[in-house]
């Protein structure tokens, strides 16, 4: 799949959600924080729901940055220019939820050929309150990655997927009750052609509570 058709993709599961979040505006739940560290709601924004069965005070989110491949490479050896995900999460309470999303890594270029990368996350994430406008997280959990590799005669081609350790950590900065910038760094084990490796990416994203 290519890059835009990547984009699509997500585009479309963004799409897919808002008629649930419709539907969702009639739900209202008990106040509180958010699972991202906001600060408690108020009575004018009792509603609280999420998009994950068994939490509430859910959210969606997108970011963007410049992943980095561990994954052996002899000559030819470029990371992807960009990487980005669409998650969405929720809260069991008021610091400790829920998450889940699309991961699309990029293609770099390994020995002569060309080497992509996605996966579908699954998190736990614990959230730490700074202040009345930040929040400190970290996310614990598992990815299950899907590769293709091309490379030069001599190498060793071909897909491959499974599971592999996640985890990283950020810092959000509220900016109204709804909307967050945030900055994460994370890292995945990413099943290879060649083996399990590691890639990282630092992104800037927006987060969006309902």
């Amino acid at each position: 799949m290519t890059l835009r058709g990547h984009f699509t993709a997500a585009a479309v599961a963004l799409a897919a959600c808002f008629p649930l979040l419709a539907d969702a505006q009639s739900t209202t739940r008990p106040g509180g924080s958010t699972a991202t560290g906001t600060r408690p709601m108020t009575a004018s924004t009792a509603n609280s729901y999420s998009l994950l069965p068994g939490t509430t005070r859910g959210y969606i989110a997108a970011s963007a940055g410049r992943p980095e491949f561990d994954a052996g490479c002899f000559f030819s050896c470029e990371d992807p220019d960009i990487g980005f995900k669409v998650v969405t999460g929720g809260a069991w309470s008021e610091v400790i939820g829920l998450e889940v999303g699309y991961l699309y890594f990029g293609t770099g270029d390994r020995n002569g050929g060309e080497t992509e990368a996605h996966g579908v996350n699954l998190s736990v994430v614990g959230n730490l309150p700074i202040g009345e406008m930040f929040n400190l997280f970290a996310k614990l959990g598992t990815t299950y990655s899907f590769t293709d590799t091309t490379a030069a005669p001599g190498f060793r081609t071909g897909d491959e997927r499974g599971f592999g350790l996640s985890y990283g950590a950020g810092v959000g900065l509220d900016l109204t009750r709804n909307w967050t910038v945030q900055a994460e760094w994370e890292q995945h084990r990413v099943k290879f052609i060649s083996g399990r490796d590691e890639v990282s990416m630092v992104s800037l994203g927006v987060k969006y509570r309902f």
